[in-house]
């Protein structure tokens, strides 16, 4: 069967859809899947917006909007910390990376190199302010190392060195979490959407770990309001 248009695709045809959706979608009702007749992977997929969010019908005539990164995030996170048992599972780079830090992201590094490397981030340094980065997590592709280093030294220096270190390592799996996931604007095929349904139950995936919902519902009573149809 063929696949259904993208929303974006039904935007370019009719210039005034988007700003009656954007109307519609002023005050939408928090999704709690978890309290509700269904589950993600219960929704149908109709087509995506923006390719940001993703727009699903239920079988009960709700219409579900999914931030795909928010629930990407949330998925990520969950999967590094249900695996870290003392050390979150890791790769080695084949070829390992270089990373030039500045003076004062040097220091920061190396006072939390250990952490890191509980959370699945081994690198050392190697000579100056360079690092070499040895092995990453799993979830995480060689070509987001460079952008997570700079957003891991830029927020562990806002950060007290008391802390425990559990509090550390989950702040660690959460900026790598964001930064490894799918983000707003990539493209997603309608099987990458389903998959990614199917993971946002097997997660609990309501929130993302900085607690922005991952998904916005609107029953059909408030669809045929707006129609005057009530």
């Amino acid at each position: 069967p063929k696949s259904p248009a993208p929303l974006s695709a039904i935007l370019v045809s009719d210039p005034g859809c988007e700003n009656r959706l954007t109307q519609a979608f002023q005050k939408p009702n928090l999704a709690a899947p978890f309290e509700t007749p269904y589950r993600y992977r219960e929704l149908k997929v109709l087509g995506s917006f923006l390719s940001t969010y993703i727009v699903c019908e239920s079988f009960d005539g709700r219409l579900v909007l999914i931030d795909q990164h928010a629930a990407h995030e949330r998925i990520g996170y969950e999967k590094l910390k249900k695996n870290f048992v003392g050390r979150t599972p890791s790769q080695t780079l084949l070829i390992p990376l270089t990373w030039e830090a500045t003076t004062q992201q040097a220091a920061v590094l190396i006072s939390h190199l250990p952490r890191l490397k509980e959370a699945g981030l081994e690198m050392e340094p190697f000579g100056g302010n360079t690092f070499v980065v040895k092995a990453v997590p799993l979830l995480l592709a060689e070509a987001k190392i460079p952008s997570v280093l700079e957003k891991l030294t830029e927020e562990l220096e806002q950060r007290d060195d008391s802390r425990a270190l559990e509090e550390t390592l989950e702040h660690v799996l959460k900026t790598m979490a964001c930064h490894a996931q799918v983000r707003a604007k990539d493209k997603l095929s309608i099987p990458e959407m389903e998959h990614l349904l199917v993971e946002m139950d097997l997660f609990q995936a309501t929130h993302c770990p900085h607690g922005r919902p991952t998904s916005v519902e609107v029953t059909l009573g408030q669809i045929e309001g707006w129609f005057k149809r009530t």
